[in-house]
């Protein structure tokens, strides 16, 4: 897999989250901020902000790009969706983006011509992935969000055709859940993956809109209830790991990709990364 970073500043235009208004942000090259970590954003204020890009619920908000067709091809990799900036993030190690309009962070639709944008303006570069082995598990580690949230998904290994996710989240404040879901065929799942890019995408309502922190306690908007809540997030989870899937140019010849996945504080980028790991593991992907 190749991954690039900026060689300049570039802006791009788009709607906010909140009201749809016209917005422009910059991405700016790989850098650390008044000692803050890439891993984090800064407004144009100049000031780095506490929102952990790859974290499905530290706030009220994400940062989100419209799934859609994307028709780059980047090492023999057809992507097809890219749900959010994490998905940028695992292109663009390190990326910083910078809201020129205001604390409202943008939605995107045109996912392409903003990827074709940062490429016109980057170069190839070599990343190290840094794995770890949980129990024979593959994993990819985040720093731990604010409040003491934690978060793992686990997809099963399973060499029939068909894919099985089973989903655990689990926070201080509303408790624990565990799910599983199973998706029999390669039919399904592609109708399952499809569905997002026919109509509004189901992750700018969950649960990004659900949770949000203040004060480092956990508070829920729309229901004070905790079996709810978690049900959201674990609809959310199930979400990015199908659009992780839908990143692959097909699934492995013969079935699914086997894999185990230990994601702590749950995010997009690590099922991506993950499925990137199999690639480059030999894996038969087939075009």
């Amino acid at each position: 897999m190749k991954f690039f970073t900026l060689t300049k500043p570039v802006s791009f235009s788009g709607r906010t989250t909140s009201g749809f208004k016209k917005t422009t942000v910059t991405f700016i090259p790989p850098a650390r901020i008044d000692g803050w970590d890439p891993l984090y954003a800064h407004f144009g204020n100049g000031r780095p902000s506490q929102i952990d890009l790859n974290s499905a619920v530290t706030r009220n908000w994400r940062f989100v790009a419209r799934v859609g067709r994307i028709v780059s091809r980047i090492d023999g990799v057809n992507i097809s969706a890219v749900e959010h900036y994490s998905a940028l993030r695992f292109l663009f190690p390190g990326l910083y983006l910078v809201n020129n309009s205001g604390q409202t962070p943008p939605y995107i639709p045109c996912t392409g011509a903003l990827l074709e944008t940062l490429f016109a303006s980057s170069r190839e570069v070599e990343r190290d992935v840094p794995w770890f082995t949980v129990d024979g598990a593959v994993g990819w580690q985040y720093p731990k969000p604010r409040g003491g949230i934690e978060a793992f998904t686990l997809i099963e290994p399973n060499p029939e055709r068909s894919l099985k996710i089973c989903v655990t989240v689990k926070f201080k404040e509303i408790g624990e859940r565990t799910e599983r879901f199973e998706f029999p065929n390669e039919d399904r799942l592609r109708q399952v993956l499809s569905a997002p890019a026919l109509g509004r995408p189901a992750w700018i309502e969950t649960p990004a809109r659900l949770l949000w922190h203040h004060a480092g306690k956990m508070f829920w908007a729309r229901r004070a209830d905790p079996e709810h809540a978690l049900r959201m997030i674990i609809r959310h989870r199930v979400d990015d790991i199908l659009g992780a899937v839908a990143l692959l140019p097909s699934p492995v010849k013969g079935g699914f990709p086997s894999l185990s996945l230990f994601s702590q504080c749950s995010g997009h980028l690590a099922d991506m990364n993950a499925l990137n790991m199999l690639m480059l593991k030999g894996k038969t992907f087939l075009l």
